[in-house]
């Protein structure tokens, strides 16, 4: 992330240094509380602490421990958040059932991705050409460009009762991910080199009770 401040979307009228006057819904004159906390992540340079609450997105600087700005305040209850490993973007989920990838320095969105489910699993690769997101009740996981967040690939998996979908997680090289499901059934798959696209995947099931991902 290059050095530049972080963008403070404090709303016209409001005293910057004066987080309780941070957009605030009509009429209201301050906010007593920062609303309870859904998920949190640092950003990769070390210099922020975004933090998801049910009022919306909070960003702490790491050096002050104090708050800096105030992200989706027109929408509120954040569910999950995860920080692009280049720290160019920050994904945020919300109960609404839509994704943005963000801008991190400029504050503003990128793309708009809806989701199936408001507590979609999501996870961008190490080398920050995908976007890994997980769909609860097909099993299925989604590849998206997280620029412009079109569907490139598509991990056809299987549905579990009680709609459970465990985390996405890729290897440092890029070169696997994995997903796990309620079940203790695990999906393995390997990534093409950089330069390449990705296949569409199916998975084969395996004695040891792991999956395997072939193309078709």
């Amino acid at each position: 992330m290059e050095e530049k401040k972080l963008v403070i979307p404090a709303p016209v009228g409001a005293d910057e240094n004066d987080v309780t006057t941070w957009a605030l819904p009509e009429g209201a004159i301050a906010r007593f509380e920062r609303g309870g906390v859904c998920d949190l992540a640092f950003s990769p340079d070390g210099r922020y602490l975004a933090v998801a609450t049910n009022i919306g997105l909070w960003w702490y600087e790491i050096a002050t421990m104090s708050p800096v700005a105030l992200w989706e305040t027109e929408r509120g209850m954040v569910s999950n958040i995860a920080f692009s490993p280049n720290g160019k973007w920050i994904a945020i989920s919300n109960r609404d059932k839509i994704l943005k990838v963000s801008d991190v320095q400029r504050g503003v969105s990128i793309a708009q991705i809806k989701l199936a489910n408001s507590w979609a699993p999501f996870s961008f690769s190490p080398d920050n050409r995908w976007l890994a997101i997980g769909n609860r009740d097909t099993g299925n996981v989604e590849f998206r460009e997280p620029e412009t967040g079109k569907i490139v690939s598509t991990l056809m998996g299987e549905a579990e009762e009680g709609g459970k979908f465990m985390p996405i997680a890729f290897s440092p090289d890029t070169q696997r991910c994995q997903q796990n499901q309620h079940r203790k059934i695990s999906t393995f798959m390997s990534l093409p080199k950089e330069n390449s696209t990705l296949p569409v995947f199916t998975k084969t099931p395996s004695n040891s009770g792991k999956s395997e991902v072939v193309s078709p």
